[in-house]
């Protein structure tokens, strides 16, 4: 109940008072009105601070998923051949379903509900929640489809990527293309930098690039490996609005370069979610995004030299930075997450961290 009270969804109810007495409603009926209203919000609040919980919980791994990507999470080289036969016979079904449609609901219409029985009747009905079905399952195809079709075409393009779909949200995707952009240096205008909600990703030795376009293809951004950080498997808000954009996914640090130095941070936060028709539901299992995380960390050239995607020079000087601004708490922990990192490589450190051997044997 005290997450409840702290949370907006206890702001229906004295919005709900005041309209009440604005329509001058009466006690009985406010009270009604505010059990029903109770009755729909406390369940909501009750997943909202379970979401929370399970984020407050949540650890990430520190050796990053040994388990394979799910066989959905993927596009692969020969998907597009192999399905072209089902893309046609998935088009000729709507456009079939589609004429039949039209002429039921003509029927139903100009009858006045005689389309089965005369009269509008439970036929009838069922008839009408069929339309409704049949609108929503086009609608999502229509809305999917672009980018399976681009996944499957750049998997072509791109035999050796890892050609994937990243959920970068519904309502707010101009905060990450602003965050891709100034750390692509990219010439955009703020209107043009959003990304897709369902972004097509190709991860190669180049970096990680996302596209957009259907009949034409193009490449919106390309975060080359030098501007990326860590890679972690994280509970991210995509929205930025506490919705169903909260979940788990993963959170990218990107650099921001100037001329070749180190300008500053930013984040990047996406959900990965399916390459399929069901894109729109993005992974929750754990294993299947802690392994979305590794397989991009898998695919940074000199990935087992690099801690949290900078070298050992990079991170030597963060942690003087620290210690000479006086924040011990920031140095200590970073030294924490080196000897995790030194462990997770079983003791072995790359060639030239003898600074670091040396600063690790000391707590």
């Amino acid at each position: 109940m005290r997450f409840y009270i702290r949370s907006p969804y206890v702001l229906a109810l004295p919005a709900l008072v005041v309209f009440g007495l604005f329509r001058g409603l009466t006690w009985e009926t406010l009270v009604l009105l505010a059990g029903v209203l109770l009755v729909v919000t406390l369940p909501m609040a009750a997943f909202a601070m379970r979401r929370k919980a399970l984020a407050d919980e949540y650890v990430p791994p520190h050796a990053g998923a040994l388990g394979a990507l799910p066989a959905s999470a993927v596009f692969t080289a020969d998907r597009r051949e192999r399905r072209r036969g089902l893309a046609i016979v998935w088009w000729g079904g709507i456009l079939a379903s589609g004429i039949a449609v039209c002429w039921g609901v003509a029927e139903l219409i100009e009858g006045g509900g005689t389309f089965v029985t005369g009269s509008f009747g439970g036929a009838d009905l069922l008839f009408v929640v069929g339309v409704v079905l049949w609108v929503l399952l086009v609608a999502h195809f229509i809305w999917t489809r672009p980018a399976l079709s681009r996944g499957e075409r750049l998997a072509e393009q791109y035999p050796n990527a890892l050609v994937t779909t990243f959920f970068m949200g519904t309502t707010d995707t101009i905060s990450a293309g602003m965050t891709l952009r100034e750390a692509c240096r990219a010439s955009a205008s703020w209107w043009r930098a959003r990304v897709s909600t369902h972004s097509t990703v190709v991860v190669d030795d180049e970096g990680i690039a996302f596209w957009r376009g259907w009949a034409r293809l193009r490449r919106q951004y390309l975060l080359p490996w030098a501007a990326v950080g860590g890679i972690t498997p994280a509970f991210v808000d995509v929205d930025g609005t506490g919705g169903d954009g909260v979940g788990l996914g993963i959170e990218l640090e990107v650099r921001l370069l100037e001329d070749g130095r180190t300008e500053g941070w930013d984040a990047l936060s996406f959900r990965p979610t399916r390459s399929t028709l069901w894109a729109t539901y993005p992974y929750r299992r754990r294993d299947a995004v802690e392994a979305f995380a590794a397989a991009i960390e898998a695919r940074r050239p000199r990935a087992a030299d690099l801690f949290r995607g900078t070298t050992l020079a990079e991170t030597q000087e963060l942690l003087e930075e620290y210690e000479n601004a006086g924040e011990t708490d920031a140095a200590a922990a970073l030294l924490d997450d080196l000897r995790a990192w030194r462990d997770q490589r079983g003791g072995a450190l790359p060639e030239g961290a003898d600074w670091l051997r040396e600063r690790l044997e000391f707590r």
